[in-house]
């Protein structure tokens, strides 16, 4: 079984919404948002950051977190 690597960078937005991109997001103080040019999507995964993103109390006010996840393919 071949590995394969998804580096993402996770953040939220000032209403609670966590967003999934592949580089590095800046923070829109106007919108409240996370923005990139380069969202990540992928339902499964986003399921299983948002619920290690909530228990880790991450909010607005922090910066984007790094992670790199191993898929099997």
């Amino acid at each position: 079984m071949q590995m394969k690597t998804q580096k993402i960078w996770v953040a939220v937005n000032k209403n609670g919404d966590v967003r999934m991109f592949t580089d590095e997001p800046t923070r829109n103080k106007q919108t409240g948002k996370w923005e990139s040019k380069h969202p990540f999507v992928n339902s499964s995964l986003y399921n299983e950051v948002k619920s290690i993103i909530e228990h880790a109390n991450v909010n607005w006010e922090s910066e984007p977190n790094f992670f790199e996840i191993q898929i099997d393919n």
